[in-house]
């Protein structure tokens, strides 16, 4: 990974963190409990899998490693350990689904966000 991509996937994740947290304490005024603790829990886990996707991929594209397939192995275990997360916290009726649903956009608005700021500098627009 190249300097200025890591700063971007950090940009994007301090983005990321920065909007969840921001929307958790507006929705602690605007919504229920339920609500605030999916969005909190749903942006949580949208942004651990970026940075979990993040690290795979800067070790499995890495010339000259022999054992890939562990983190194939490893990546499938994190896609199980995500979906019987989000069944556990459906199942038990603690969180709300449009929380999570909420929280993992949140995930993917700041993941636009910070593609987008890179490209604003090449199309001329001034970045403050």
């Amino acid at each position: 990974m190249v300097a200025g991509e890591r700063g971007v996937f950090q940009a994007i994740e301090r983005r990321g963190w920065g909007l969840v947290l921001g929307c958790t304490v507006l929705s602690v005024f605007l919504f229920s409990p339920r609500v605030t603790l999916g969005l909190l829990f749903g942006g949580s886990l949208g942004l651990v899998n970026f940075h979990l996707l993040k690290v795979y991929f800067t070790r499995v594209l890495k010339g000259g490693r022999p054992r890939a397939w562990l983190f194939h192995v490893a990546y499938a275990g994190k896609l199980v350990a995500i979906a019987g997360l989000l069944v556990l916290a459906l199942a038990q009726g603690g969180l709300h689904p449009l929380g999570i649903s909420a929280g993992i956009f949140l995930t993917i608005v700041a993941i636009v966000w910070g593609a987008l700021m890179p490209a604003k500098g090449r199309l001329g627009v001034r970045q403050t």
